[in-house]
Order: C-alpha cells, then structure tokens, then sequence
C-alpha cells in the first residue's frame, strides 16, 4: 500500500526489493509526526508502472520498520 503526499519532506519506503537504484551509505534518521525517529538504512530510485507510463520517484528513503510506503 501507497500513500502518496505531495507535500511530505522526504518519500520513504519499507520494502528493499521496491528500489530500481540503491545507495546503502546513506544513513539518516527520521522523525515521524508521532514524535518517533526511525532510521534510514539507504535511498534510492523507485520505479511504478502506472497506466503502462513508468513513473521513477527519486531519492526515497528505505526504511525497514515502515508498515506502508
């Protein structure tokens, strides 16, 4: 499942297998808006296909503890 907010400071992403294009250097943390921080464990590029156009999101954050992209 994907939500997607136009208006989010960083995409982010739960599921390794989703990235087209990875940096595994990157690391970070995040904080949510419930007041928890959440580590970032890479970033990359994500290609969706959506009506046969692929669409490319780049520099999403992985992270494994996400339940939802």
């Amino acid at each position: 499942m994907w939500f997607l907010d136009s208006g989010c400071s960083n995409h982010m992403c739960g599921k390794r297998e989703l990235f087209s294009q990875f940096d595994n250097n990157f690391k970070e943390k995040v904080k949510l808006g419930i007041d928890m921080s959440l580590t970032v464990q890479g970033k990359g590029n994500i290609r969706m296909e959506i009506n046969r156009i692929v669409q490319v999101i780049t520099e999403v954050f992985f992270v494994p503890e996400l339940k939802n992209n």
